[in-house]
C-alpha cells in the first residue's frame, strides 16, 4: 500500500501474525480511518490489538484544514506525519517530521505500540483476565499458557501437587494460585522455604515442639503443619531435607498425623501439600537425596513452569508491563525501550527467568534520566559486549588454525601416501601430484619425509 504521492511503502507492516494492527489514514485520497477498519478484506483486526494510526501530512495547515476521524479506542494510538518541518510547540499527540528515513517511522510506531500495552488491561483469551489480574500470572505464550491451564486443573482437588521449574520462573507464585482458586481460598496458605533450616530446626519448623524437648525450646511451638491445618502448606527446595525430616513428613502424607517433638500425643491435621524444586527429582533419587516413595505422595498432581527464554512473546509484555507498574510507582508519565534494547532482551538467555527480567527493567527505568531507554549498560550491567567482540574474533581466529592443521595433515597424509604407492620415486610422484619436482621436494622437507624411507 502506497501514501498517495509521496510513494510511502508500508506494506511490511501488514503481515498476517505481526502483533500490531496498522491502520492508515490516506488523507490525499479521502479514505477515512474506520472504513479502512471495517471493510479491508485483506487484513483481520483481533480486539485486543494495538491499533496504530499512521497520518500522512505536508504540514500543520494541512492537518488543520481536514476533520478529526472520530476513532479513538482505548487500544489505539495516532502518528501524525509531516512531510515538512513542523514547530515542536504546535504539535498535538505523536508526532514526527518525515525525512525518508524508515527507521523514523519504525521508531514511531514501535513507541506507540509499547504505549498502548503499557495502558491495555493484559488479556489471554485462553485464561480467565481475573485469573492474571488476581495472581500476577501474566503470559501468552502457549507454553505459559498451557501451564496456568494445569494450575485450573490441579486446583480442582485436594491432591499434592508437585511444582517444577528453574530459579525465577515463579513457583511459589503457582503455588498461591493452586491455593486461591481452590476450596480452601478461605485457609491459610503458608510457604516454606526448605533450604532455610538445619535438620533439627526444620523438623521444629514442621512438626512443632513441645517446651523443654531440646535446648533452646523454653516453649510450646505449634508447627506449620498446625498452623496451615485446613488450608495448603508450600514446601519450596523440598529437595532440601535432610533424610529422617523426609520419612517424617512421608509419615503425615500417608496418616494425616503429626506428633510435635517431645510429645507423646498425635493430632489430625487436613493439609494440601504443595511442594518445589529447580533440581531434577530423577537425578536426586538416584542420588538418594530424595526418597522414591515421598516422591509418589509429593507428585501425584504436577505443573512444570516454563523458563522465560522458552515463552517468545512473553518476554516484550512482561517488560512493558514492568515498565507500567514501575510509571505508577514513580508517578512518571512513562518509559519506552529502544529496538536495540528489545532485541537484547529476546536475545539474552535469562537465567535468572521472570525474577531476572524484573530486576533488569527496574534498573533500566531507575538509571535512564530520558523516556527512551536505549543504554544496554544499564540492562545488563556484568554482561560486557566488547567481550562478545573479541570470543567471536577469538573463534574466527580458531577456525583459521584449525584450517591450517587440516590442510597440512592432508599434505602429509597424500604425499606419504603418493611416496609409498611409487616406492619414494620423486619425479614420478611429482608427475602424479601434477606439481614441479622442485616443489614437491620441499612440501617432503616441510612435513619432515624422507625418500629412503619408501625405497
Amino acid at each position: 500500500m502506497i501514501f498517495g504521492e509521496t510513494k510511502i511503502r508500508v506494506i511490511s507492516f501488514l503481515k498476517p501474525g505481526h502483533r500490531t494492527a496498522f491502520l492508515l489514514s490516506l488523507a490525499r485520497e479521502g479514505l477515512r480511518d474506520v472504513e479502512w477498519l471495517e471493510y479491508s478484506p485483506d487484513y483481520e483486526i483481533e480486539e485486543e490489538l494495538p491499533i496504530v494510526i499512521l497520518h500522512l501530512y505536508n504540514d500543520l495547515s494541512q492537518k488543520a484544514g481536514q476533520p478529526i476521524p472520530i476513532f479513538n479506542p482505548n487500544n489505539a494510538e495516532v502518528i501524525d506525519v509531516f512531510l515538512e518541518q513542523y514547530e515542536e510547540n504546535n504539535k498535538s499527540g505523536y508526532s514526527i517530521h518525515w525525512t525518508g528515513s524508515g527507521k523514523e517511522i519504525v521508531r514511531a510506531i514501535s513507541h506507540c505500540e509499547q504505549k498502548i500495552i503499557q495502558r491495555m488491561p493484559f488479556h489471554n483469551k485462553d485464561v480467565d483476565e481475573e485469573f492474571y489480574l488476581q495472581l500476577n500470572l501474566l503470559g501468552r505464550s502457549r507454553a505459559y499458557t498451557n501451564s496456568m491451564k494445569a494450575i485450573k486443573k490441579v486446583a480442582r482437588n485436594n491432591s499434592s501437587v508437585f511444582i517444577r521449574g528453574e530459579s525465577g520462573t515463579g513457583k511459589e507464585l503457582v503455588a498461591r494460585a493452586i491455593h486461591y482458586i481452590s476450596d480452601r481460598r478461605g485457609q491459610p496458605f503458608v510457604p516454606i522455604n526448605c533450604g532455610a533450616f538445619t535438620d533439627e530446626l526444620i523438623l521444629s519448623e514442621l512438626f512443632g515442639h513441645q517446651k523443654g524437648a531440646f535446648t533452646g525450646a523454653s516453649s510450646d511451638r505449634v508447627g506449620l503443619l498446625e498452623t496451615a491445618d485446613g488450608g495448603t502448606l508450600f514446601l519450596d527446595e523440598v529437595d532440601a531435607l535432610s533424610q529422617k525430616a523426609q520419612v517424617s513428613l512421608l509419615r503425615y502424607l500417608q496418616e494425616g498425623e503429626i506428633r510435635p517433638i517431645g510429645s507423646n500425643k498425635v493430632k489430625r491435621v487436613g493439609v494440601r501439600v504443595l511442594s518445589a524444586t529447580n533440581k531434577d527429582t530423577q537425578e536426586l533419587i538416584d542420588k538418594d537425596l530424595l526418597r522414591q516413595d515421598l516422591m509418589y505422595r509429593l507428585d501425584i498432581l504436577n505443573v512444570t513452569m516454563p523458563p522465560l527464554r522458552k515463552r517468545g512473546e512473553d518476554i516484550f509484555l512482561l517488560a512493558q508491563y514492568y515498565l507500567a507498574q514501575l510509571a505508577m510507582e514513580e508517578n512518571h508519565p512513562g518509559k519506552y525501550l529502544s529496538g536495540e534494547v528489545l532485541e537484547e532482551l529476546r536475545k539474552y538467555p535469562w537465567p535468572g527467568n521472570v525474577r531476572e527480567l524484573e530486576t533488569t527493567i527496574r534498573r533500566a527505568f531507575l538509571m535512564t534520566d530520558s523516556d527512551y531507554i536505549h543504554n544496554l549498560s544499564y540492562l545488563f550491567p556484568n554482561h560486557r559486549f566488547d567481550d562478545e567482540i573479541e570470543l567471536i574474533d577469538e573463534e574466527l581466529k580458531s577456525f583459521a588454525v584449525e584450517k591450517t592443521k587440516l590442510i597440512q595433515k592432508f599434505e602429509k597424509d597424500y604425499l606419504h601416501k603418493l611416496l609409498e604407492e611409487t616406492g619414494g620415486n620423486i619425479s614420478r610422484a611429482a608427475t602424479i601430484a601434477k606439481k614441479e619436482r622442485r616443489a614437491f621436494s620441499r612440501l617432503m622437507q616441510k612435513h619432515g619425509l624422507d625418500r629412503k624411507s619408501y625405497v
